[in-house]
């Protein structure tokens, strides 16, 4: 018999979630849950699916992880940047009392991480990220996509009034992957290792017929955007507000900075004269999404040697930001090119 591939995930669409996995109309808890000794246990948060047969693979976490944003009144304020593809997602400690590894979905993150860092790819856990944010997706999930794990940082949270030690979770959306078949998931949980690990290593090391010249690369001018950024997280962490550096992520925006209830997320934008910043198509998504938190800080005449005068613009919610533009071309290299011509070094 033919295997039934109708179950499927593509990005972009909506599904039912009745958080309930007993609903047959239900394409969410139900069709990770149905055939399976193991199952999701929430509908929002972090959740996974186990290994169900092979006891070698247990101490790799979940075969499965599936990460779900949310408005529910206990969620964080996540980041999700739609056109980068960058994500910044909250693990789910809440407790003061707590640490942030002690907690069920944040050691599933942390088990992934461990796995990502001493295994072979095939083994890593697939990650997959649902949006059930907004009146819109109500009794639904919108299925964005397969993450690549980026990088995990324990780090502190105002929560209620409280500063909660809790993980702060770097994801990547996977451009290259359109659709994921629920059957697909199912079949890696019940796999074994030797099904699930195919990668071999060459133990032949080819050495260079000459060896290469040894680059030398000049340090930054003055006004490189680090040595800006820089300058601003000095002068937030010198007032008392916790700040996280993420320019280095293209989420949209350079600094992440909080101080008791109050969170912003600053562009740092920098010149050696008069300013008239410019932004990427990214930064522009990101600034009208989150205008309510958003902050830019424009440095004219900037001199990291010397103090400098910050200037913070906050533009309103209903004053809509004019932008001028140009266009440049830029060319793209599809997977399948590439990937034909590769060779060994």
């Amino acid at each position: 018999m033919e295997p039934n591939r109708y179950k499927r995930y593509v990005v972009g669409q909506d599904y039912i979630d009745r958080r309930d996995k007993a609903d047959l109309e239900d394409q969410f808890l139900r069709w990770f849950n149905e055939p399976l000794d193991t199952g999701l246990w929430v509908s929002f948060g972090i959740s996974g699916l186990s290994y169900t047969k092979d006891k070698a693979l247990k101490k790799l976490g979940r075969a499965v992880i599936v990460l779900v944003a949310s408005d529910h009144e206990n969620s964080y304020h996540d980041i999700i940047n739609t056109g980068s593809g960058a994500i910044e997602y909250w693990g789910d400690n809440r407790d003061v009392d707590k640490l942030a590894s002690d907690t069920r979905g944040n050691k599933i993150i942390l088990d992934a991480l461990n796995t990502i860092k001493t295994q072979p790819k095939e083994l890593h856990p697939i990650i997959l990220f649902f949006d059930k944010r907004g009146s819109g997706l109500k009794g639904k999930v919108r299925f964005l996509g397969v993450c690549n794990l980026m990088e995990v940082e324990t780090t502190n949270y105002s929560y209620a009034g409280q500063s909660i030690e809790n993980l702060l979770i770097s994801l990547q959306l996977d451009k290259e992957i359109g659709e994921v078949f629920v059957e697909d998931l199912h079949e890696r949980c019940k796999g074994n290792i030797v099904a699930l690990s195919q990668s071999t290593i060459d133990p032949t090391i080819t050495e260079a017929s000459e060896e290469l010249e040894t680059s030398i690369v000049a340090a930054p001018n003055s006004n490189d955007g680090w040595s800006a950024e820089r300058y601003v997280a000095e002068y937030f962490i010198s007032k008392g507000w916790q700040v996280s550096m993420v320019g280095h992520k293209k989420i949209g925006f350079d600094l992440r900075v909080s101080r008791g209830s109050t969170e912003y997320f600053v562009e740092v934008k920098s010149s050696v004269s008069n300013a008239s910043p410019t932004f990427t198509e990214n930064e522009v998504k990101f600034w009208n999404e989150y205008k309510e938190n958003y902050l830019l800080a424009v440095l004219e005449n900037f001199n990291p040697n010397v103090p400098n005068e910050i200037q913070w613009v906050k533009f309103p919610n209903d004053v809509h930001v004019e932008f001028s533009t140009s266009t440049t071309t830029t060319y793209r290299l599809s997977r399948t090119e590439w990937k034909n011509q590769v060779v060994k070094l």
